[in-house]
C-alpha cells in the first residue's frame, strides 16, 4: 500500500484548530443577547422558524431596495414587516 503524504498546505487549517472566545462571554459585545425562556413563558420564534411564516424572494433594482433600506432604518422598520403590510393593503384594495 502506498504512504499517505503529508496534507497540501492551507490557509484554511489554521481556522480549524483556533480558540474563538466564547461570544456571549464578551465585554465588548454591545447587542442584547436573548435569554433562556422562563419556564411557563411564551418564547417568541424567529420568523424564518416560525411555522406561519414563509420565504418570499423577489427582484427589485438595486436603487430601490438601497433606498427602501435606508428609509425602513430611519423609521425602526423590518423590510419584511414593510412588504407584509404593503402586500395585505394591496389584497384589500382587489
Amino acid at each position: 500500500m502506498p504512504k499517505r503524504s503529508a496534507q497540501p498546505y492551507s490557509p484554511f487549517s489554521v481556522l480549524k484548530t483556533a480558540k474563538h472566545p466564547d461570544v456571549r462571554s464578551s465585554k465588548h459585545l454591545d447587542i442584547q443577547l436573548e435569554q433562556e425562556p422562563i419556564a411557563g413563558q411564551a418564547v417568541d420564534l424567529a420568523k424564518s422558524r416560525d411555522p406561519l411564516y414563509t420565504k418570499f424572494t423577489t427582484y427589485v433594482p438595486k436603487q430601490v431596495h438601497r433606498a427602501v433600506k435606508l428609509k425602513a432604518l430611519e423609521k425602526n422598520r423590518e423590510l419584511s414587516d414593510l412588504v407584509e403590510q404593503l402586500l395585505s393593503d394591496w389584497l384589500k384594495a382587489q
